[in-house]
């Protein structure tokens, strides 16, 4: 609307509709809590919720009613993937394996083994689906029929990791994705060549006092954007802070040392809202 609720009543402008227990609390392997994040299908009213039960729901939006659950080898933690085109999901899971299946029922149509869990959300570029598994490892497969055309794998450092690790983001004809030894690395989305320099975050990180960090890892999904006029990538070191790299160059661009045990990045843009005393409000 011109004048959105929460202008003056913030606290109107949403509310519960629903609330529906998934996760079948037998099949759980007493995790804290639920890592995955949905996926929604807006044109269809269908929500897919991954469980630690080893299943992914699709939920109707609009009741909460479970439409079907595709069971797995193992704790869904990922983030799906619904594509509109085929309408079918692609999500991973802990059993190490990559799926897609068809979103309206259920039906799979192809599982595609990595050998370790697959967690972050994967990225489709034209034919090809990417995706990054726990083992520091970039898989691009052809969407299609799930056959593998290149993947990029780092040997995990030596040394102390947090859980978690970075997913895939696709700009400028590459494919970025950070690493648990803290390089950031820019892949050819054609044929998986590398088109950076190596990028050591590590290297590059000091605590406040000057010691070596801690933790090794970058487990941040890079951002892209603008920075000033350049192409940016935005990722973050865990012990070494926010870094804006050059998407072509990878030259550091800027770094913020103190935004320290950072796991996920979100960049969030939108136009500045009208002041009240523009909209004739009043405090």
């Amino acid at each position: 609307p011109e004048l959105p609720l929460w202008v003056h009543r913030p606290g109107g402008a949403l509310g519960v509709a629903f609330r529906r227990q998934l996760t079948d609390k037998a099949k759980i392997e007493d995790l804290p809590y639920e890592r995955g994040k949905p996926a929604i299908d807006v044109a269809n009213l269908r929500v897919y919720v991954p469980s630690q039960d080893g299943g992914l729901y699709a939920v109707d939006a609009r009741s909460g009613e479970i439409i079907y659950r595709f069971a797995t080898l193992g704790p869904v933690q990922s983030e799906p993937l619904y594509d509109p085109v085929e309408e079918v999901v692609y999500f991973g899971s802990t059993d190490g394996a990559l799926y897609k299946i068809r979103a309206k029922d259920g039906a799979l149509i192809y599982r595609f083994m990595s050998n370790a869990e697959v967690a972050r959300r994967p990225v489709i570029h034209d034919d090809t689906l990417f995706f990054v598994n726990a083992n520091d490892t970039l898989v691009a497969i052809d969407k299609k029929a799930g056959k593998l055309k290149f993947y990029q794998h780092r040997t995990p450092a030596f040394g102390i990791e947090i859980g978690g690790y970075a997913g895939p983001v696709i700009g400028h004809g590459n494919v970025y994705t950070a690493f648990s030894d803290g390089s950031v690395m820019a892949y050819s989305t054609k044929d998986g060549a590398e088109q950076w320099p190596n990028v050591d975050l590590t290297l590059d990180a000091q605590t406040s006092d000057g010691q070596a960090p801690q933790y090794l890892d970058a487990d941040t999904t890079p951002v892209l954007t603008k920075v000033k006029d350049a192409d940016g990538v935005l990722v973050a070191h865990f012990d070494g802070g926010l870094y804006a790299l050059d998407a072509v160059s990878a030259r550091i661009l800027w770094r913020n040392e103190r935004a320290v045990g950072v796991t996920n990045l979100l960049l969030w843009d939108q136009p500045a809202h009208q002041s009240r005393a523009q909209i004739g409000g009043g405090l």
